[in-house]
This record gives C-alpha cells, structure tokens and sequence, in this order.
C-alpha cells in the first residue's frame, strides 16, 4: 500500500500568496488611471473643460432674462482660455478662466459697428452679463448656464461645429 503524495505545506502557502497576490494586481490595475481620465470622468461628472470647448453656443434668449433682440448671439471657448463669439451686433472677443464651476471672463473686447438703438441695448446688457458671470453649470452637452452678480442668467444651446461641405 503505497501512501498518498503529500505536497509540503511551505508550497501550499506559496502557492496561495502568489495566487493571492496576482488577484490584487488585476484588481489595482483595473482601477488605475490612463492618460485620458479626468477626475471628473472618474467620478462620472461632466468635465466642465471638454464641455465648454466642444461647441458653439447659442444664446437662447427666452431662457435667458435678456431681450429678444439679444437672438442670434453666440460664444466659442478655446482650450487656451480664450472666448469669442457674435454679440447682437458686434464680434467680441476675450479671456475666460475655470476653477471647477467658478469661471472668470476677462478683457472682453468688441468691434465697434453701430446697429439700431434697441440692438445696442441689448448687446450692453449681454456684454455685462457675460462680464460679471461666475458661475458655469452645463446641465447636459446641449445646454450651458452662466450665472453671475448681475442677477442675469445666460442660457445657451450647443450648436455642434460642421466641417465645410465638399462641392
């Protein structure tokens, strides 16, 4: 009668350490970070950057508390912190700066055409409102809200930038 094969226990623990330890690195690798993660995808937040800067937006007058007459007015920000877009009237231009939702518009400048009373009005309101903004809340891809001391609300609509058409 011949005795059963006995494995020493030394080997057994080896063997369940290694096993244990090659489950651990799947697991931590699996949860480590790659060049194209953001915090904010992490946590399955929007990244307010990737937002701002992936369309034109479109003012939406009738979310917005400013007069019709504002209709047609659109801003573009860049990923190096720049802003511009057609006022009313006017194409402005300027510098903006996030920290998480708190944004800062600075050095907004216009071109200096002269349009009907009412139009001017409003492009000085929206100017202002642009200026004094503080707060940048996009609700989803297509909407982004600017909130600031002026008690006025910019609402905005995602127009997606088209490549020219090939005739």
């Amino acid at each position: 009668m011949t005795s059963p094969v006995r494995t020493p226990i030394v080997s057994r623990h080896r063997l369940a350490s290694a096993v244990a330890g090659v489950a651990v690195a799947l697991i931590l690798s699996a949860c480590s970070t790659t060049a194209n993660d953001t915090k904010s995808a992490t946590y399955g937040v929007p990244n307010i950057t990737e937002n701002l800067t992936a369309n034109q937006w479109v003012l939406n007058p009738a979310e917005s508390n400013l007069p019709p007459s504002a209709a047609g007015t659109t801003i573009t920000f860049t990923t190096s912190g720049t802003l511009s877009g057609a006022g009313p009237c006017n194409s402005y231009g300027g510098a903006f700066t996030l920290d998480g939702a708190t944004i800062t518009i600075s050095g907004v400048q216009t071109t200096l055409k002269a349009c009907d009373p009412q139009v001017m009005s409003a492009e000085h309101l929206y100017l202002q409102a642009l200026e004094s903004a503080h707060t940048v809340s996009p609700t989803n891809r297509n909407e982004l809200r600017l909130t600031g001391g002026l008690n006025l609300v910019l609402v905005y609509d995602a127009r997606v930038p088209t490549e020219p058409s090939k005739a």
